[in-house]
């Protein structure tokens, strides 16, 4: 339910004109299969999105309204864990649950349980402005190269290049771009 609820809530605010991407660090794992089962439990809910290797980088929900997000995994820009992440960036960020926490729910996964909810908004609530900063200093460095923040380092990379580099247009000609494309998979 908690999948549901937090899909649910996301399209509301995207609908109310509010956010329509929503950034999770290392998201593509097992948070994508819990939104993925949650989604197939919603009539008229569609999803579609980019895998690469075991992890989902970006996903796009599609709500019975025609409501859109777009669900990204920052671990896809930046693959080291969050807080070596927030340390190599410089931002201050302090933990709040501790690795002593962590290293109790390897041998019971219910002790988050223990936490009340009060403690476990705190927590996320520091995580999530965490990653805004780090997702932040990121963007302003792409930008500062003359590129953007895309959903991968290669492509925030590549988006650096194409300020810089001419790179021949493909437009009009699709089906080279379709040849590449399938090729590349395919590969």
């Amino acid at each position: 339910e908690v999948a549901r609820t937090a899909i649910s809530l996301m399209l509301a605010i995207a609908k109310a004109g509010g956010p329509t991407i929503w950034w999770a660090h290392n998201g593509g794992k097992f948070d994508a299969l819990f939104i993925l089962d949650a989604i197939q439990s919603m009539l008229g809910f569609s999803a579609e999105g980019y895998t690469s290797g075991a992890r989902l980088i970006s996903l796009r929900v599609t709500s019975n309204e025609g409501v859109t997000i777009e669900l990204k995994d920052s671990y896809a820009i930046i693959q080291y864990k969050l807080s070596d992440a927030l340390e190599s960036f410089e931002i201050p960020h302090k933990k709040v649950f501790s690795k002593k926490l962590y290293a109790s729910l390897e041998r019971n996964p219910r002790a988050m349980l223990a936490l009340s909810d009060a403690d476990l908004e705190i927590g996320c609530l520091a995580d999530c402005q965490a990653l805004h900063a780090l997702l932040s200093k990121a963007s302003e460095m792409f930008c500062d190269w003359g590129g953007k923040l895309k959903g991968t380092f290669s492509s925030s990379a590549l988006s650096i290049v194409k300020q810089s580099v001419a790179i021949p247009s493909h437009e009009g000609n699709q089906w080279a771009n379709k040849l590449a494309s399938e090729a590349y998979t395919g590969g």
